[in-house]
């Protein structure tokens, strides 16, 4: 990680104050290129996603590490949907290369800018996530084979986009959430008593934590209502 996109994070920039809503952040003008990870899938979008939170929290704390940590995401996350994006606004498992198939945490990436949006008060990436939420049902994404067989790509692309689905709602995701939630994932057309088991390794324990994610996201208690962002 020495000359990647962790080290690009390191030289301070202080920061005072919060900027009025709307405002950018001060960004030092010296600072390196900072690079997009090599892989927008396991564990890439973990390096896209963390440093987003990171930054949110300390932007929230106003601390001085945040207005350096925030411009050089802007740059990352610009270089991830230029590069690593489909029309559709899903993400390729490797920026510039259609080929390498789509990314099952594209919704993980997507919550990083979740993350710069909210710190900044600004909505410089809220229309590519609300274009990729948009465009699940259609058939191209729709009945996408994330990672083949396995639930565990399924799971993973699912919880992405309910983690948008809490401060980003749109009404085609949240279908396409229940459609996929309801055969994959839970196989809800076999008996109970005779279905199989997920296993209690990673793909299975993955779409057991997709349930239990999605229950509490949409199906806190009967009758009541869903959990608020």
């Amino acid at each position: 990680m020495k000359d990647g996109v962790v080290s690009a994070y390191r030289a301070p920039q202080p920061l005072t104050s919060r900027p009025a809503p709307g405002q950018p952040f001060p960004s030092s003008g010296s600072r390196p290129g900072c690079p997009a990870p090599p892989q927008l899938r396991d564990h890439g979008c973990e390096i896209i996603g963390g440093p987003g939170l990171l930054a949110a929290v300390e932007s929230e704390m106003v601390r001085p590490m945040a207005a350096e940590y925030l411009a050089r995401l802007e740059e990352i996350f610009d270089q991830i949907l230029a590069r690593g994006t489909n029309p559709n606004g899903l993400m390729y498992n490797a920026p510039g290369n259609p080929k390498s198939g789509l990314s099952d945490g594209w919704g993980y990436n997507y919550v990083g800018c979740l993350c710069y949006d909210m710190a900044t008060g600004r909505q410089r990436y809220g229309a590519p996530q609300r274009r990729s939420l948009a465009n699940l049902l259609k058939p191209a994404c729709r009945d996408y084979p994330w990672e083949g067989r396995s639930v565990d790509g399924l799971a993973d692309s699912i919880e992405g986009a309910i983690y948008l689905l809490n401060r980003v709602p749109v009404p085609e995701a949240r279908r396409w959430v229940d459609q996929k939630m309801a055969k994959p994932v839970v196989r809800s057309d076999e008996p109970l008593k005779a279905a199989t088991l997920r296993g209690t390794m990673k793909p299975g324990s993955n779409g057991v934590r997709t349930v239990i994610m999605n229950a509490l996201m949409f199906y806190p208690r009967r009758g009541g209502p869903p959990l608020a962002p």
